[in-house]
């Protein structure tokens, strides 16, 4: 392999771990220096010669018209919003600009570069559930977990500090591989190591889309193979869902999903009621908090309502940039990674965005700019358009 592929390969996995707490148990915090820099040095070096004429299409300058105006309307209040702004809106255009330009080879190396995340993020998950013990969580958490009072109260933290960041990065991340033109027997090898993640999280709107999402992809994946083969994989399939569930059920490694209902009904506990209460958020907020966003309203929120975190990814992006703003902001955001998986199987691509969107409207973590990194390079990643090459057949 060459150094060009090498320092990809090498740009890429440290984009990825660069952005979770591995970063941290390195001794570096500054999180974005270190996970773009030699990944946006390797891209004007590798893959901006002689492609000056590329043609930005209406995602890119929506985006960037948004940002720039989110941007300059905060500095007039005051406020500085361009770290966040970086990672909703710049990042992801010049990302996508060359990344729009990765030959076959550098595409299958940014795969395994994010399986390799995957896979790691996983096995992370799965030892901390087997030790019950969170290794690079974050200190509330883990102070939290120190005081639990049963087994199957404990969620493991793994690469991105907290189980909701993971379930809210890791469930596409399934989801895309699902829809990729990887082998069957490696496609369901993450997808039952994702699944099991999942219960280790102990996150339930992370288990619920993991596993209803997935089935539009098992099937095409399963039309698509001859029927013996089909036939096969149906019991194999059926035979390890069935032992996996009947475990799952009967163990801690049930949690939040199965234990927690028996106590106290699936929706009656406080997780479920303070998810329910932060819809009437905009009862507690003056009119130009509302309209233009207040990042102080966030702790304010929570001291009057008397909650633990604003469990809305939708919500908290509304309280920072506020309605006027907030708004066009989702919905551009929403078109330019839908323009991005444009290669994707159309039900694949709403299986990927209701997984997403749907965990989002659970999960605090849909307003960190991270999540929307990894959402793109597993666009490209995992890209079933290279389905007939067999550089691409991992």
């Amino acid at each position: 392999m060459s150094l060009k592929y090498i320092l990809f390969f090498v740009s890429t996995t440290l984009c990825l771990f660069g952005m979770s707490n591995f970063a941290d148990v390195i001794g570096i915090h500054q999180r974005t220096v270190l996970s773009f820099t030699l990944l946006l040095l390797y891209c004007l070096k590798y893959l901006n010669k002689k492609r000056f004429n590329y043609t930005f299409d209406k995602s890119y300058i929506l985006l960037l018209i948004i940002g720039f105006l989110i941007v300059a309307f905060q500095l007039v209040l005051g406020r500085n919003y361009f770290k966040s702004i970086l990672s909703y809106c710049f990042l992801p255009c010049i990302i996508s600009y060359f990344f729009e330009r990765l030959d076959l080879k550098q595409t299958n190396i940014l795969r395994k570069a994010v399986l390799l995340f995957y896979v790691t993020n996983c096995v992370m998950a799965i030892i901390e559930r087997i030790t019950s013990t969170v290794y690079i969580g974050y200190n509330t958490f883990t102070d939290f977990e120190i005081v639990r009072e049963e087994d199957w109260e404990f969620r493991s933290s793994a690469l991105l500090g907290h189980p909701l960041a993971n379930t809210i990065v890791m469930v596409p991340m399934l989801l895309c591989i699902m829809a990729s033109s990887m082998q069957w027997k490696n496609k369901m090898f993450c997808y039952f190591l994702g699944i099991i993640a999942m219960f280790c999280f102990n996150a339930r709107s992370g288990i619920l889309m993991a596993l209803i999402c997935s089935v539009p992809a098992i099937v095409d994946n399963l039309k698509e193979q001859d029927k013996k083969e089909r036939r096969r994989n149906i019991v194999l399939f059926s035979l390890c869902f069935v032992f996996a569930g009947y475990y799952i059920i009967n163990s801690d490694l049930s949690g939040r999903l199965f234990k927690l209902a028996e106590e106290t009904g699936f929706l009656n506990d406080s997780s479920s009621l303070a998810r329910l209460e932060i819809l009437s958020f905009s009862d507690y907020l003056n009119t130009f908090d509302l309209l233009w966003g207040n990042p102080d309203s966030y702790n304010r929120l929570l001291i009057t309502m008397n909650l633990v975190g604003i469990e809305n990814g939708i919500i908290s992006i509304l309280i920072y940039q506020g309605v006027i703003l907030g708004i066009p902001l989702l919905c551009i955001m929403w078109y330019f990674n839908w323009k991005r998986f444009a290669e994707y199987k159309n039900t694949h691509r709403w299986m990927i965005f209701i997984g997403l969107y749907g965990i989002g409207l659970t999960n605090p973590h849909l307003q960190q700019g991270m999540v929307w990194i990894y959402i793109l390079l597993c666009s490209f990643a995992f890209n079933p358009q290279y389905r007939n090459y067999k550089t691409q057949k991992i």
